[in-house]
């Protein structure tokens, strides 16, 4: 009952809280009535949010300015690598977002661009080593690039056709430059995760303003970034 009320308390004033976000995260304490209840709490806020993106014209009042991170956050937990292959999500949550991720793009042109303003910070919040993130052992690390590198795959299989993908190559392309030219070992390994996903987008012929603003941006890339990049839109074009 008290998630509910929760839920209904996003619906009225938006679920820009942290509160409401704190109880989409990962909690064990060693109880298992502890475990059972935050199992149930996570499921209905996850539902809840999942149908505020879904029906987000019935709530005009909530700001769509808080779409975006609301998706990055259902994204974030779909593909966490502590979720070990989404075994650990309740099964009602995993079958929930399952088909909510299958019809939530094809719904509306406006949900494809919450997506692509998503995808950044999904790939913040997941890679290890980068934005905070701690790294653990060589073999959560690993797990961690996977779960990264599949959420970006499967977010760049819901922005396909016939929604031009400009908007997220640009996107990408400045994540990339905004990072120095020494790197770390993680900001190198996730740069060149961010170019090769660069080759999974298309640029339609009349968007030339996009296809300069990309030739702008990759002059400011590194020189072995700048030919990845570069390779990936003469592709497509």
């Amino acid at each position: 009952m008290a998630s509910k009320a929760l839920i209904d308390l996003g619906l009225w004033n938006g679920p820009n809280n942290y509160l409401l976000y704190d109880g989409l995260e990962k909690h064990n304490s060693g109880d298992s009535e502890d475990y059972d209840e935050h199992e149930t709490v996570q499921t209905v806020l996850g539902e809840g949010f999942a149908k505020i993106l879904l029906l987000s014209k019935k709530y005009p009042h909530i700001p769509t300015l808080s779409n975006p991170l609301l998706l990055a956050k259902l994204i974030s937990l779909y593909f966490c690598s502590e979720n070990k292959e989404l075994e650990s999500l309740p099964h009602g949550l995993k079958l929930c977002l399952s088909v909510f991720f299958e019809h939530y793009p094809s719904l509306s042109m406006n949900h494809k661009k919450c997506l692509s303003k998503a995808f950044m910070p999904v790939m913040r919040s997941l890679w290890p080593g980068i934005n905070g993130n701690a790294t653990g052992s060589t073999y959560v690390a690993s797990n961690m690039r996977k779960s990264a590198i599949q959420a970006s795959r499967f977010m760049v299989q819901m922005m396909q056709a016939p929604f031009g993908e400009e908007g997220l190559a640009i996107r990408i392309a400045a994540e990339v430059v905004s990072f120095p030219a020494k790197k770390t070992a993680a900001e190198k390994a996730y740069v060149s995760a961010l170019c090769k996903t660069l080759f999974l987008l298309h640029f339609r012929p009349t968007d030339q303003g996009a296809v300069k603003l990309m030739r702008q941006l990759l002059s400011r890339v590194t020189v072995l970034a700048e030919k990845e990049l570069l390779k990936g839109v003469e592709t497509d074009g």
